[in-house]
């Protein structure tokens, strides 16, 4: 690869780094529960340490909803 050809490259891989760069990704709905169950929480334990309605949790960990921010 030329000079500029990796330059480029490098280039590209900060612009895609830059578009990362501070986003949480979350585990997989499934692993949410699991990691939850693990540590012996119910999903009101952590509804209420996250000030949501337990339903929430329940949603997020069902697939069926994905948490916002800050939560």
């Amino acid at each position: 690869m030329s000079e500029s050809g990796t330059s480029l490259a490098s280039a590209l891989f900060v612009a895609v780094d830059a578009l990362i760069e501070g986003r949480v990704l979350l585990p997989p709905p499934g692993e949410r529960r699991r990691l939850r169950v693990a540590h012996g929480l119910a999903p009101d334990d952590v509804a209420r340490a996250l000030l949501v309605p337990k339903d929430a949790v329940e949603s997020w960990e069902a697939g069926l909803a994905e948490p916002e921010p800050p939560q």
